[in-house]
């Protein structure tokens, strides 16, 4: 072997020696976190608590949330409106799959607005202001208040509607 063939083994053979050695000290670790009780439910609507809310975040997710701060930004929706002083117009995000693969649609909005009102629901007194939900088009709601709502679009997790 003449002598840069055989500088290149060594330099490929020594890079191999540091790649492997570098990827064993970057390799995965375990990852525990502790809480003093357990998620009491995984129905994002049964519980209004910050501990079952904040778990629940995790797999639901609202029309809008807050950013890191606290400035709502897009979610479920990417744009809204306060159209008029009663009317809140959300346009929803296209592409949004649940884990079943069925696309998010505006009757999922309108499900999730009827679970979060109907009985065994700790948020229906959040969403005491709306009088209805209202489907404008295939990508439109409107949340209809019975005044003036401005913190509307603080509004809970979407779930599937039962077919």
């Amino acid at each position: 072997m003449n002598k840069r063939l055989r500088w290149g083994c060594k330099w490929a053979l020594s890079a191999m020696i540091v790649l492997t050695a570098f990827a064993a000290t970057v390799e995965a670790k375990t990852f525990r976190w502790a809480n003093d009780g357990d998620p009491t439910t995984m129905d994002p609507h049964a519980r209004g608590d910050v501990f079952v809310s904040s778990f629940d975040f995790n797999m639901y997710e609202g029309l809008v949330r807050r950013d890191r701060d606290l400035k709502l930004e897009a979610a479920l929706a990417t744009e809204w409106a306060n159209v008029n002083p009663t009317t809140w117009r959300f346009k929803l995000r296209h592409g949004v799959t649940f884990h079943d693969g069925s696309p998010l649609t505006v009757e999922d909005v309108l499900f999730s607005f009827q679970r979060a009102i109907a009985p065994g629901s700790d948020l229906a007194a959040q969403m005491s202001a709306v009088k209805e939900v209202k489907k404008i088009d295939d990508d439109t709601v409107d949340f209809i208040t019975d005044g003036p709502a401005p913190i509307l679009p603080k509004l809970p997790r979407q779930r599937r509607h039962h077919e």
